[in-house]
């Protein structure tokens, strides 16, 4: 069972998150588009958008996009990134345990570095029922190169890994990877 949702459990880092966290490259999103046989122009839902990074860049290719997300303080940021970049977005207050609730289909639903944040088999069976035929679900992640410049990155994953599960259930849905409906993606 996935830990109890806090909404504001990450609002103090959505200045860290825009500052700092990776964008996700044109490239890798038209490669994305390409390898699934989907074009620009189909519906995306990001889910667990966080500042919108996902969503932001789909739309940016012409894709009607809606992310959602549980932080509101993460829409207010992936509401501004949309403004700068002069796309449209239909961000909405939520999380995969609303998806129930959907009575929408989608082409492609991404996600980016929050599915592991999820109770991944019952958001998998929601999924199923709102992703359209020949759609396809996409997870992005990303890993930092193991470098001297990277050396505290290295240092926090093990403080994490050690210290950070405490939770025999979380520790369980770590070491299991769900494959079905997936694609893995990444922007390195």
């Amino acid at each position: 069972m996935a830990a109890a949702l806090d909404p504001g459990r990450f609002d103090s880092t959505v200045p860290h998150y825009v500052a700092h966290r990776l964008r996700y490259p044109p490239e890798l999103l038209r490669l994305t588009l390409a390898q699934l046989g989907l074009t620009p122009g189909v519906r995306v839902l990001d889910l667990g958008c966080g500042p919108g990074f996902l969503a932001n860049g789909y739309a940016l290719m012409g894709c009607p996009a809606v992310g959602i997300d549980p932080s509101e303080a993460m829409l207010v940021a992936a509401r501004a990134e949309a403004a700068a970049m002069s796309v449209a977005v239909d961000y909405r207050l939520g999380s995969s345990l609303d998806l129930d609730g959907l009575d929408e289909r989608f082409d492609l639903v991404v996600m980016g570095r929050s599915f592991h944040w999820m109770e991944r088999a019952a958001t998998l069976r929601a999924l199923d029922r709102i992703v359209a035929p020949g759609g396809a679900v996409v997870l992005y992640y990303d890993r930092h190169i193991r470098s001297a410049e990277n050396a505290p990155v290295t240092v926090a994953d093990r403080v994490r890994e050690k210290f950070g599960r405490t939770d025999k259930g979380e520790r369980q849905r770590a070491g299991r990877s769900s494959r079905r409906n997936c694609a893995n993606a990444s922007p390195r």
